[in-house]
């Protein structure tokens, strides 16, 4: 992977941002591939540019202003292949609605990205909603349809194992580890913290005959009974 191809990505995925604020739609051109899988939701998808180009400029032109900030990229490329994993805040204004005329939400970009000729393209594109606020009205621009606002949590999509180009990125990760090994790394990671605490000789049960269970003993850290720890 080279610097290149890392900087040429983060720039094509930050002009997206410019592209939606500013309805310059033919900047999508530079952006996707002709062929592009675009899914924002069940009630959002498209295979083809064309399309997602048409709905994207009816469905924005209503509103007032709009700002998508794109955050924290992730880039790992795999000779004409890539993939990128961004984090998106994005703020809609639109006034002519009843009450609050912002929406507000925050998620994350999860693209594949193939090299061509003129450049890297993102070749399929997932959105998914971590959380949003807000007056949910702002979204419903066109008459007769609601867009599914669901929200989603990363670390289940993780675990889940479903589409992913964070998967490059978390292959070796701890949650990816549990996930694939189950209870068993977890028994491994908190063994030591158990056999730590067991040894403590603030934490000790009296085993001898006929004696009664002794409290833990006072600890000069706390009160609790036991040392305080760092990291929990």
């Amino acid at each position: 992977m080279s610097g290149h191809d890392t900087t040429e990505i983060t720039g094509i995925i930050n002009l997206y941002g410019f592209a939606v604020d500013t309805q310059c739609w033919d900047l999508f051109d530079r952006i996707f591939t002709a062929d592009v899988e675009v899914d924002f939701s069940a009630s959002a998808h498209w295979q083809n540019l064309a399309d997602f180009k048409r709905d994207f400029a009816v469905f924005h032109d209503p509103f007032d202003s709009t700002q998508h900030a794109m955050l924290n990229h992730l880039v790992h490329v795999e000779g004409d292949k890539a993939y990128a994993f961004t984090y998106g805040n994005w703020r809609l204004i639109r006034k002519a609605v009843d009450g609050d005329p912002r929406w507000d939400g925050t998620g994350w970009y999860d693209d594949a990205l193939v090299r061509t000729k003129d450049g890297w393209r993102i070749a399929k594109r997932v959105c998914r909603i971590m959380d949003w606020s807000g007056n949910p009205f702002v979204n419903e621009t066109i008459p007769g349809v609601k867009f599914a606002l669901n929200t989603t949590v990363l670390r289940q999509d993780v675990r889940r194992g479903g589409w992913g180009s964070w998967r490059p990125f978390a292959a070796n990760s701890f949650i990816v580890k549990v996930h694939k090994a189950g209870l068993k790394c977890v028994k491994r990671a908190v063994e030591p913290v158990l056999t730590t605490l067991r040894e403590d000789e603030h934490c000790h049960i009296s085993r001898k005959a006929g004696s009664h269970v002794t409290a833990p003993a006072r600890s000069k850290a706390g009160t609790s009974g036991y040392p305080r720890t760092s990291g929990f």
